[in-house]
């Protein structure tokens, strides 16, 4: 995992963030998958540059000292100083080499009406959590914990999503997103299926599994299309 990703999420970890209020998401999370399944997936399919965040807002965060007055966007900054809140983007934070940070929630339209948008602090420039199609039923999905290892060798936690759930939501992005750039709907096509093999293959992990019925049927019914083949090409990962 890169040295920044790896000093960023070890910092959700080390205020007691990470898998309590906050979860990795995205392409960040192969990195759980491949080390608890000791496979090695290709680095075009783990290359990116920024981390999406979770956000779980139904928990209570345990906030410290300048965290505690700037919440995420004050995390962030222990680790880079540079990091700032997006003008753009209220939900994403980028530091001075364009890495960025995004904080996203389960899409809840009745919520957000009474409640506005979410965010860790009342600080002004702290991060506004926005609502994504594809992670309205993450809340409900198993969570995945592994430790991966950064470019230096040394050890980080990751808390994301049962591989099942991404390899599903990845479909879903696929077969709905019709907004998606075309290239990112290709990548997003070969996570799904990679991921959906780690699961089956190397870990073992069935599709039906009743850890899966929080989510719509619907949704789980994606699975056919990740296995009705068989042969997904894993020696090409």
């Amino acid at each position: 995992m890169p040295l920044l990703t790896a000093r960023v999420i070890r910092k959700l970890d080390d205020l007691s963030w990470l898998g309590t209020s906050l979860i990795v998401l995205g392409t960040n999370a192969l990195y759980a998958y491949e080390a608890q399944a000791a496979v090695r997936i290709d680095a075009s399919m783990v290359a990116t540059g920024d981390v999406d965040i979770l956000f779980d807002a139904r928990r209570r965060l345990v906030m410290t000292g300048e965290v505690n007055e700037k919440g995420l966007i004050g995390a962030l900054q222990t680790v880079d100083r540079s990091f700032e809140r997006a003008k753009s983007k209220t939900y994403t934070a980028a530091n001075k080499e364009g890495y960025m940070v995004d904080l996203l929630e389960p899409q809840d339209h009745d919520r957000i009406m009474r409640e506005g948008h979410k965010r860790l602090s009342d600080h002004p420039e702290d991060l506004i959590a926005t609502t994504t199609d594809s992670s309205r039923w993450l809340l409900n999905a198993p969570k995945f914990t592994a430790t991966a290892f950064d470019e230096r060798g040394l050890p980080v936690r990751i808390v994301t999503i049962d591989p099942r759930v991404y390899a599903l939501q990845k479909q879903w992005i696929v077969e709905n997103d019709v907004t998606r750039d075309p290239a990112k709907r290709y990548r997003d096509e070969q996570q799904a299926r990679i991921v959906a093999e780690i699961a089956t293959k190397y870990l073992r992990l069935r599709f039906d599994d009743s850890a899966l019925s929080g989510l719509p049927k619907s949704f789980r019914d994606l699975a056919d299309k990740l296995t009705e083949d068989g042969d997904t090409q894993s020696h090409e990962w």
